[in-house]
């Protein structure tokens, strides 16, 4: 075994299984928070956040931010648990996210044009893979609770 491999082992021993197991999922819910965050206390001049009236830019940073914190702890919580309460959290964080970011994706396009259009690209396809993640966890709900030789009428 190469030196290399033993780090990586050894690094990989010490990761939660669940950061393990998907960084980017992780990742992308840690930016969501992140994001709701600093919207709720940094200055914003020329975003699409100083344009909305201030409560419609307050009240879209805490969904944005508590979505990815509803998102992280149900995925996190369900890596130990099979307790139905910790996928619901997610799926609802999930809602949450692909709300917030399909509002801002088309805001900041609509509001600023061919400018905003990067950056509405960028929060457009966040929703569109929490859209894909909710629709996905709804079809895996979906089939646990089908009553057994349910699904085999369906071929």
């Amino acid at each position: 075994m190469t030196r290399g491999e033993r780090i990586a082992l050894w690094l990989s021993a010490r990761i939660p299984q669940p950061l393990l197991a998907a960084p980017e999922r992780v990742l992308i819910n840690v930016a969501c928070v992140l994001i709701g965050a600093a919207a709720l206390v940094a200055e914003r001049p020329g975003s699409l956040l100083q344009v909305w009236p201030w409560w419609v830019a307050a009240e879209w940073a805490v969904i944005m931010a508590s979505g990815g914190l509803a998102v992280l702890v149900g995925y996190w919580m369900r890596q130990s648990s099979q307790w139905a309460l910790w996928v619901s959290l997610e799926r609802v964080g999930y809602l949450a996210i692909l709300l917030a970011a399909a509002l801002y994706g088309v805001g900041v396009i609509v509001v600023f044009g061919w400018s905003g259009f990067f950056s509405g690209a960028i929060y457009l396809g966040i929703a569109a893979a929490k859209l894909i993640r909710l629709i996905t966890s709804t079809a895996a709900r979906a089939h646990l609770l089908q009553e057994p030789g349910e699904h085999e009428g369906a071929r």
